[in-house]
């Protein structure tokens, strides 16, 4: 199944509630397997343990780490390592965990794995998508705040992960679908999708949201991003070479543009303007860099 929900309507929470409801209405205590990125796995974790009853144990860190959590967390004491159970319900791990552990993770008979930024998964000839087709999984969750994008391949291979069986053949789904040349091929590709995938909109979500509006606001550059943005723009390496030694000259569009947002963005420019200031000073030259950081210090106080 895949979850396709814009971001902010609560995909995870939604993924752990799936999880409970095996635990508590099933009576099924896991196997149970999310993959996560490595910035959101603590939040998983903390997820998993105000919402629910389970036992959620992290895998990741150094080899050391991850040892440790084998020996204490995999296993109940004095249970045979064959048997099938597990001290842990959840498990969550990161991409490269799944790669480098693959010998442990692949060996378990998960009954529910939950791919979170299920996107990732969109080649079917990377590490990645490989390692996962080995894994035992009876069912399988991918969550992804992207919609899926109009590239037939990329579609076949996340549905191919999801069922190989069904979806065993990509020349056949291209040849079917490939072109989307008519109506007739749209059609038949939305009635094959709509078992497999689920998004929600906000607009769908709550009614009483307003249609989105934008404001656009010009704001000029402070006095520092323009004697910086000038010193980039026209290559003064001598200028450069004194305020700003550490700054990457090979893109200068790159540079620009993190100029426009703020000076500090410039690796070396922090250090050469804050040198030698107290803490209070730093925080009100950072603020008053960016022209930016300026109509937000006073947008907030509005």
């Amino acid at each position: 199944m895949i979850l396709a929900d814009e971001m902010g309507l609560g995909k995870t929470i939604q993924g752990i509630s799936i999880l409970q409801h095996l635990f508590i209405r099933e009576n099924i205590f896991g196997p149970f397997l999310v993959v996560a990125p490595k910035s959101t796995v603590t939040q998983w974790i903390r997820e998993i343990e105000s919402w629910t009853d389970m036992n959620a144990v992290l895998f990741q860190g150094d080899k050391d780490a991850r040892d440790l959590v084998y020996k204490h967390e995999w296993y109940f004491p004095n249970t045979p390592k064959n048997s099938g159970v597990y001290k842990f319900h959840v498990l969550v791990t990161t991409y490269p965990m799944t790669m480098m552990e693959s010998k442990k993770l692949a060996s378990i008979p998960w009954h529910y794995v939950i791919i979170d930024e299920g996107q990732k998964l969109k080649n079917p000839r990377s590490k990645l998508m490989q390692t996962l087709q080995k894994y035992d999984a009876k069912h399988k969750l991918l969550l992804t705040g992207t919609p899926l994008q109009n590239n037939l391949t990329e579609l076949w291979s996340i549905l191919n992960f999801l069922e190989p069986k069904k979806f065993d053949n990509v020349k056949d789904f291209l040849s079917g679908y490939g072109t989307l040349a008519s109506t007739e091929q749209v059609t038949r590709l939305h009635q094959l999708l709509a078992p497999h995938i689920l998004r929600r909109t906000k607009e769908l979500v709550e009614l009483s949201i307003p249609s989105k509006e934008e404001t656009l606001i010009e704001l000029d550059l402070t006095t520092t991003q323009k004697k910086y943005y000038r010193a980039i723009y026209e290559r003064n390496r001598d200028f450069l070479r004194r305020y700003a030694p550490k700054a990457n000259m090979n893109n200068i569009m790159m540079q620009l543009r993190k100029i426009c947002n703020h000076p500090f963005l410039v690796e070396g420019v922090e250090d050469s303007i804050c040198e030698k200031k107290s803490k209070q000073e730093v925080n009100e030259i950072l603020l008053q860099t960016s022209s930016k950081f300026i109509f937000m210090d006073k947008l907030l106080r509005r």
